[in-house]
């Protein structure tokens, strides 16, 4: 007989014992609820082997990841135990109770307390003089295990995506994924999508708000990804959704990564400081990177200041950012003495404007202002100043030509520039084979960096190539005089709403 079965298990109450029975899944997808029944009926049978009298079991079974420390079941574990409920505290292994050094606290009060606590798997038992050092041995090889194992996945599916394009995430709008793809190669473009999409970056580069973009695609009908939780656009889907390279043929994997939180023992997904790799998929191209990166780029410094700072004496320092998409003046135009924008709503009129600062009580030099009545007076100053516009048909000819410098024969210029590129790309392979040949023992790790370098440059000359096929396809469509500019001009703020969202977005231009 063992010296822990010499340790006879007494219940408190003098007949019955208590035994509290942990069982945890962690709810992935292979998992099934029969394994809480399983882990049960096994505490059950460890019980049974202690103690042959009356036993009433209490049964605290969850889904949830180990590692999380704010699970509400490991509070009410704690709460029994300090309320003397429990005789035996029992489950499979630690990690069912909690992956890591905070299962030691547990037990620690469970010993205090008067209660056993038996772990089958991990040959652990309270009553055992060097049960600590046990438990933190177990802890250790639960938590050794959880990381080789998401290291081991980590790199098995980013060598798929390098090799193949394999490990392909959900399709996004406009893209087709068969049942059953397992790479890149096997997705296609929604061809009915395309106009679209095109409009919809049409629309980005003018107003530079996703939200604008958003309204034009429910008005359309164009919907979501198949895999997106919401049916309708908002201005945060648009701009992560043309902010995704695959729409350049570049997916990507490995942008974000998750970092743990150790208070809670939560993950956390954040930008990944290495960055994501890229594989080149040339058919899932809707834009070459001349076309949307400017906008883009575009997009990042309009939004620059409202990124989120660092936080000063603990405090965040970014004030109220606006979100939506508003009618002209709400929310960009801004107060001469802050420098906040200006709301609806000033002092309980609707149609007025005040100083957002103001509301808060922290301005008191702002001025009110009726919204409709400030656009109709600066439209029609927009449209006296446009037709007595003069001196400005010089401007126009010179931005004509340089619009018109990118033309066949630039193109050709830039055609002839790559392939006297990818000749010398060559040129310099052939060098590394010939080195390779006559030269024996020369170091293979200078070899791989040299053949690294030439790979990337062979793939930035690809990229290069392909924006060249969409400028080729490319015309631009120019007004051909000042005359004709102004016209256009005019007759669109004459058309507009100065009601409408449309007149907010082109009072920001």
């Amino acid at each position: 007989m063992s010296y822990r079965e010499e340790v006879e298990l007494v219940p408190r109450n003098g007949h019955t014992l208590i035994v509290g029975i942990v069982a945890r899944i962690s709810g992935c997808q292979n998992q099934k609820e029969i394994s809480l029944d399983d882990q049960v009926d096994h505490g059950q049978e460890i019980a049974r082997e202690y103690f042959d009298g009356e036993i009433e079991f209490r049964v605290i079974a969850t889904t949830g990841k180990g590692e999380w420390l704010d699970r509400p079941e490991l509070a009410e574990v704690e709460a029994r135990l300090k309320a003397y409920e429990f005789d035996l505290l029992t489950f499979e292994d630690i990690g069912r109770l909690v992956r890591g050094p905070a299962a030691h606290r547990i037990c620690g009060i469970a010993v205090d307390k008067g209660t056993r606590v038996i772990s089958p798997n991990d040959d652990f038992d309270t009553i055992y003089p060097d049960w600590e050092s046990r438990l933190l041995d177990a802890c250790k090889e639960h938590m050794k295990h959880n990381e080789h194992t998401s290291r081991r996945i980590k790199h098995k599916k980013m060598n798929h995506f390098k090799k193949i394009g394999g490990a392909t995430p959900c399709p996004i709008a406009g893209y087709f994924k068969p049942d059953g793809a397992e790479t890149f190669s096997e997705w296609s473009k929604k061809e009915d999508a395309a106009e679209y999409i095109r409009k919809g970056l049409q629309v980005l580069r003018r107003t530079l708000n996703g939200a604008a973009v958003a309204e034009y695609f429910n008005d359309v009908g164009f919907p979501p990804g198949p895999s997106c939780r919401k049916n309708q656009w908002d201005g945060r889907m648009v701009l992560r959704f043309y902010r995704n390279p695959i729409l350049k043929g570049l997916p990507e994997r490995g942008k974000m990564h998750t970092v743990k939180k150790h208070e809670y023992g939560k993950r956390r997904s954040v930008p990944n400081p290495k960055g994501a790799i890229h594989r080149e998929e040339p058919h899932l191209a809707f834009f070459s990177p001349d076309e949307i990166d400017p906008v883009l780029e575009a997009l990042e410094r309009k939004n620059a200041h409202f990124k989120r700072k660092k936080k000063l004496n603990g405090v965040d320092s970014r004030y109220q950012v606006p979100k939506k998409r508003t009618r002209a003046f709400g929310q960009h135009a801004t107060c001469f003495y802050c420098g906040c924008h200006y709301v609806w709503g000033g002092n309980g009129m609707t149609a007025n404007l005040m100083c957002s600062n103001s509301r808060e009580w922290h301005c008191w030099n702002s001025v009110g202002f009726h919204g409709p009545k400030a656009a109709q007076k600066l439209l029609e100053v927009t449209l006296k100043t446009l037709s007595s516009l003069d001196g400005i048909d010089t401007q126009y000819q010179e931005i004509l030509q340089q619009a018109q410098a990118g033309g066949p024969e630039n193109l050709r210029t830039r055609e002839n520039k790559l392939n006297r590129v990818g000749e010398g790309i060559e040129r310099e392979r052939e060098k590394i084979k010939k080195l390779i040949r006559e030269v024996d023992n020369a170091d293979p790790k200078l070899l791989r960096e040299m053949m690294s370098e030439l790979d990337e440059r062979e793939k930035e000359l690809s990229r290069d190539r392909l924006a060249l096929i969409h400028a080729k396809n490319r015309q631009p469509d120019l007004p051909k005089s000042t005359l004709e500019l102004k016209g256009l001009l005019q007759h669109h703020l004459e058309d507009v709403d100065i009601h409408s969202h449309e007149f907010g977005d082109l009072i920001r231009e």
